[in-house]
């Protein structure tokens, strides 16, 4: 768990060092303070957080908040320091049980909820020498990546523009151990193999209070000209847009165990589109929307309100089983080069 340039990176537990998850939609948003209703800073910071959690939670119309409540200030008796919370915030945190929430304290540290992932089998492999007319792109996490988000979105793109050429049968695309990280890079490196136009969403229930989305309000996310849209606002751009000389292709995408957060969100931007298939494992099974409401300590609640949708309005939130089960990384590759090159 630790703090980067851009904001919190969070490690879950069980889970390879360098898998990290990361918040889907971007933006923060500000509390307006505690409700001044405890007798000490750790009691108004508490409240301060459980109100957020209440208010904004998904799953907000189905907790016994009365009950939830008790649990985790009975977790917090007789703590007078924020540095005393860490027993009931990671308590609040397990009570929610969704594996995408999570808070970190401005001083302290991040407390993510104990849950494992649900997912299929890891690990990535190199897929070896592929025939000739299938082209191959890796779409990797980027978490780590000292790139500008322009940057890792040529980069991308430039991998694709590279494996494209004349007499392709179809692409494969690899989000096998992608755990995530920032999707608009992801999505506008990807965009001339997924193609124009929209190809998921974000949907967030009744009652939402959190400001920017209507209640019920979806947001779109979609690609054209070399750029990743959020309901028709550019979010990350190429400098110089690539169009691939057979548009539509036939498309074999990969994912396992490791495919997690913005990995999932864009595994599912290929789902339902038009000569695609899926090969592997389930994915991770936080196919969610989070938001970062900042806290009064200088820290972050990320708070899971909304589910991931692909484009025929299917939505997610769980593991993502795949169009093809396979037995590995090997036999998934296997797989997908069979269903690319038959007839």
């Amino acid at each position: 768990m630790e703090r980067r340039p851009g904001g919190w990176w969070i490690r879950i537990p069980g889970v390879p060092r360098r898998w990290l998850v990361a918040v889907l939609v971007a933006g923060t948003v500000a509390c307006g303070g505690s409700s001044g209703t405890g007798a000490n800073p750790a009691d108004q910071y508490l409240d301060e957080v459980l109100t957020l959690i209440e208010q904004n939670h998904i799953h907000r119309n189905e907790i016994d908040w009365a009950d939830y409540r008790r649990q985790v200030r009975a977790a917090a008796a007789g703590a007078t320091e924020l540095a005393d919370l860490d027993p009931a915030l990671q308590l609040a945190m397990d009570l929610l049980h969704d594996r995408h929430s999570f808070i970190c304290r401005g001083q302290g540290p991040c407390l993510v909820q104990s849950a494992q992932g649900l997912g299929g089998w890891r690990g990535w492999s190199s897929p070896g020498a592929l025939p000739a007319g299938v082209a191959y792109v890796r779409v990797a996490g980027n978490f780590d990546s000292p790139l500008s988000r322009t940057q890792k979105a040529d980069q991308l793109q430039a991998a694709v523009q590279a494996q494209d050429g004349p007499g392709l049968v179809g692409w494969i695309v690899d989000l096998r151990a992608n755990g995530g990280g920032d999707m608009w890079p992801m999505l506008a490196g990807i965009g001339p193999v997924l193609g124009d136009g929209t190809a998921g969403s974000f949907i967030f229930p009744e009652g939402m209070t959190t400001p920017y989305l209507a209640p019920g309000a979806t947001l779109a996310w979609s690609y054209s000209d070399g750029a990743a849209h959020m309901d028709g606002r550019p979010q990350v751009s190429v400098t110089v847009p690539y169009t691939l000389r057979a548009p539509a292709p036939r498309v074999a995408v990969l994912q396992d165990g490791g495919t997690g957060s913005s990995g999932e969100a864009i595994a599912i931007s290929f789902i339902g589109r038009p000569g695609t298939r899926s090969f592997g494992a389930a994915t991770y099974g936080v196919s969610s929307a989070n938001w970062t409401f900042s806290l009064t300590d200088g820290g972050g609640l990320f708070l899971l309100v909304g589910l991931d949708r692909d484009r025929n309005g299917t939505a997610y939130g769980g593991s993502i089983a795949p169009d093809e089960p396979a037995a590995g990384p090997a036999e998934a590759v296997a797989a997908a080069v069979a269903w690319l090159t038959s007839p």
